[in-house]
């Protein structure tokens, strides 16, 4: 027994030999940098109250190339230009509950007209994994057109599984904007029938958030005037964002404010729960409002910085994976 014990713990450790502990914060299975260096004009790197959590490679006219996003959950976003056109993008994802070497791989394929307007969107459904090298899950297609003020309407929408939409009660996704076509606000509403959990309709989302630009024209503050937390307490994001920019013109820092103030907030109501349903429900609101564990306190602060530096292959490549936080 207790050699095979061992042989179970060495096998155990081989495995996870087989990955770097920086595979932990960008998986294996995601490309590296797949854009040439000629291409690269610039990079910024993003962090998260001091922790490293994304670096995007810009070429010079400022368009977005790739984007590595790391943590337990990591990804990287591939742009494909031709010409003016953005044509393609490949979202590779790999989730914190995923095997090592797993990933979905999901893409996006545009389409224009003479005026170099996008006509058709085609988004392509994909997973990687040890046994499966390519496996296509589904698909949707949209094809657009505009209407005189230059609105994006649109007209048919194609994909491959059609969701039962007998239990949806209300969906309302509304985003408002100002004459310079800058957000102000967007206002999401989803109810669906009762559950076990409620006499009730459950909703599902609710929120308001709205949009402050300064003189600047750029993205000065955003907030929730509007949130519900769900059963599970969690809020959609911070009560209040506000954006600092360098003389460029580019974001260099977000100051998050997250509170459990209830002024701007609503929760289930546990009313009518049955008292096991209850129980549970109460144990989320406890922690919403008493933990002072970081990664669930919802009173904080998170403070996000960028930073910009012109590319230098000697200096920027290989891609720089920070080590895992765990």
């Amino acid at each position: 027994m207790f050699n095979r014990l061992l042989t179970i713990i060495f096998v155990s450790f081989g495995i996870l030999g087989c990955y770097k502990s920086k595979d932990y914060s960008l998986d294996s299975s995601i490309p590296r940098i797949q854009t040439p260096t000629a291409q690269i004009g610039y990079i910024r790197t993003k962090f998260l109250n001091d922790r490293h959590i994304e670096t995007v490679y810009f070429d010079n006219q400022n368009r977005v190339l790739e984007e590595f996003q790391f943590g337990r959950t990591n990804a990287k976003i591939k742009n494909n230009y031709k010409g003016k056109q953005l044509i393609s993008t490949i979202n590779y994802h790999h989730s914190d509950s995923s095997e090592r070497g797993s990933l979905y791989i999901d893409t996006v394929y545009n389409y224009y007209d003479s005026e170099n307007r996008l006509i058709m969107d085609h988004k392509i459904y994909g997973s990687i994994s040890r046994n499966i090298l390519n496996s296509q899950s589904g698909y949707i297609k949209r094809y657009l057109d505009y209407s005189i003020n230059g609105d994006t309407i649109i007209t048919k929408r194609e994909e491959s599984y059609v969701p039962d939409s007998s239990h949806i009660l209300a969906l309302i996704n509304n985003w408002e904007h100002d004459n310079n076509k800058r957000l102000t606000r967007h206002y999401y509403l989803y109810v669906m029938k009762k559950s076990n959990l409620s006499s009730k309709p459950d909703t599902m989302t609710h929120f308001s958030q709205r949009f402050e630009y300064g003189k600047n024209g750029k993205l000065k503050m955003a907030w929730y005037d509007y949130m519900h937390l769900r059963p599970i307490y969690l809020p959609e994001g911070p009560d209040t964002t506000h954006y600092q920019y360098n003389d460029k013109n580019q974001l260099i820092r977000e100051e998050r404010i997250y509170s459990t103030n209830m002024s701007n907030k609503d929760s289930i109501d546990t009313s009518q729960m049955l008292p096991n349903d209850k129980f549970v429900i109460d144990l989320y609101k406890k922690r919403y409002f008493e933990d002072t564990n970081q990664y669930f306190k919802n009173n904080r602060t998170d403070v996000v910085t960028y930073q910009y530096e012109q590319f230098d292959p000697k200096k920027h490549l290989p891609l720089h994976i920070p080590d895992p936080e765990y």
